[in-house]
């Protein structure tokens, strides 16, 4: 985390890997947090536990100067708002409405689809994704399997490397996605 107080400026796509879909249950955690920076480069690691410990963070989310980008951007907001009790400041840019604003069929909006299909990239998800389901599927309130991933010999590095590619992936379709929808250049606000 020390390595992300040196982010001031710039633009970076987050992505969050929690226990559930929404954070309103008690219980619910960010489990780990990936920054990418670059279309080649992120950072990505376990969410401390101490409060104290997640100031890098705070600091780069609330920071306005610091674009933010990210798949469903209500959905990094929410989990922020909750759980670490801040705004993320800064939004610039949601690759899944814009997936939307691009082709509006259903099922291609999704972050795995536009990688497959802008970029090659296939199958990055397969270890994890049964993780990322609650044992019942009854309510987007259950609590899903991370932690028993994580229990498993690899599984932290399993996730946190699943974790790095999401926040790549957004990085990349952000710049891919602007360049169709704003071919001329961009202005941001």
């Amino acid at each position: 985390l020390e390595t992300l107080k040196k982010i001031k400026s710039g633009t970076i796509a987050i992505d969050y890997e929690t226990t559930g879909k929404k954070p309103h249950t008690i219980g619910h955690k960010i489990v780990s947090v990936s920054i990418a920076n670059t279309e080649d480069h992120a950072w990505a690691f376990r969410l401390p536990k101490s409060r104290r410990d997640w100031e890098p963070l705070i600091d780069i989310l609330i920071n306005p100067k610091i674009r933010k980008i990210a798949q469903n951007i209500k959905y990094e907001h929410n989990w922020s708002r909750v759980k670490l009790r801040i705004e993320i400041l800064g939004w610039l840019w949601d690759t899944m409405q814009a997936a939307h604003i691009l082709d509006n069929r259903q099922g291609v909006s999704g972050l795995k689809f536009q990688s497959y299909v802008q970029f090659g990239v296939i199958d990055y998800d397969s270890e994890i994704a049964p993780y990322l389901r609650s044992k019942k599927e009854e309510s987007a309130n259950d609590i899903n399997q991370i932690e028993d991933l994580l229990k498993l010999p690899g599984g932290e590095k399993k996730l946190l490397t699943y974790n790095a590619m999401d926040s790549i992936n957004e990085y990349r379709l952000a710049n891919r996605q602007m360049s169709i929808i704003y071919p001329d250049g961009y202005e941001t606000f």
